[in-house]
C-alpha cells in the first residue's frame, strides 16, 4: 500500500561537529573534522481504513571537508561563507511501526556523499577555539540503498550544523 505523502514527515537532520581550521590568509581557511546527524521520520501507510505509522531513527558518521570564507568580524562573533562536501556512513538505524508493533534494524551498505554551501557564525570563544552554527543547502547523492532517507526523498535539503572548531593557522 503506498505511502500518503500529505501525511509523512520528515524532520531536518540535526548535525553536531567537531572541527579543525586551517586558516590560508586572506580570511579563507579549510577544515575538516568529525560529524554526528540524527535523523528521524514518521511514514503514514494505509487504505483508509487501517492505517499504521513507521518511526524510523538513523544516526549517521561523517567527514566534512569545507573551504570557508570570512567576511566579517565583530569583536568576537564573526560572519562566514562556506561549501565543500561530506562523506557520511550509516552507523545506526531501526525503525518502529505501530498496528504490527514491529521493530526492525534498518541498514545502508554504501557511503552517502553530498555537496553544501552555507552561512555561519561563529563565536569565538578563546584564541584557538569557536562555537559555529552554520546553515545552508546540501545536495545528497543518489547512493543507490533502498532505505527511505531524507537524502533519497529530497536529494536538496536545509541543513544546520552546530558544534566546536578548533583553529590553527599558517
Amino acid at each position: 500500500i503506498p505511502a500518503d505523502p500529505s501525511s509523512d514527515l520528515e524532520m531536518i537532520p540535526i548535525r553536531v561537529g567537531l572541527t579543525l581550521g586551517y586558516g590560508l590568509g586572506g580570511g579563507w581557511s579549510l577544515e575538516s573534522g568529525v560529524a554526528v546527524s540524527y535523523h528521524f521520520s514518521e511514514f503514514k501507510t494505509g487504505d483508509g481504513f487501517y492505517t499504521s505509522t513507521t518511526n524510523q531513527e538513523l544516526l549517521f558518521i561523517g567527514l566534512p571537508l569545507n573551504l570557508n570564507y570570512r567576511f566579517t568580524r565583530w569583536n568576537r562573533l564573526g560572519l562566514y561563507a562556506s561549501a565543500g562536501g561530506l562523506m557520511e556512513k550509516l552507523v545506526s538505524g531501526s525503525s518502529f511501526t505501530t498496528g504490527s508493533d514491529t521493530r526492525e534494524r534498518v541498514g545502508m551498505k554504501a557511503l552517502q556523499l553530498s555537496v553544501n554551501a552555507g552561512l555561519g557564525l561563529d563565536y569565538r570563544l578563546t584564541r584557538g577555539l569557536s562555537l559555529y552554527a552554520e546553515s545552508g543547502l546540501r545536495y545528497s547523492f543518489n547512493n543507490g540503498s533502498a532505505l527511505t532517507t531524507i537524502y533519497t526523498d529530497r536529494p536538496l535539503h536545509f541543513n544546520l550544523t552546530v558544534g566546536l572548531r578548533v583553529h590553527f593557522s599558517n
